[in-house]
């Protein structure tokens, strides 16, 4: 599906993640990793459902992915 990308959700703390999870699904996210410690969670979608995942309760934040290159041991460049 052209426009899918990785997000990455903060969660507000105010709902459990499993509720938000749910919620994020029904926004049309597919929800991969949750890390309920840190409260964040991965997902897959379009920008529309990034959107709409915006304005569900508990959420913080929805941002983009960013692939980050460390580049091999001893480089000097870093990204």
């Amino acid at each position: 599906m052209a426009g899918r990308r990785t997000w990455i959700v903060t969660l507000s703390g105010d709902r459990k993640a499993a509720e938000v999870k749910r919620d994020l699904a029904a926004a049309g996210l597919s929800v991969g990793e949750v890390m309920e410690a840190i409260g964040v969670l991965t997902a897959t979608g379009d920008e529309a459902a990034a959107e709409r995942a915006r304005t569900v309760a508990g959420v913080a934040d929805v941002a983009p992915d960013t692939a980050i290159d460390l580049g091999p041991p001893g480089s000097d460049r870093t990204w």
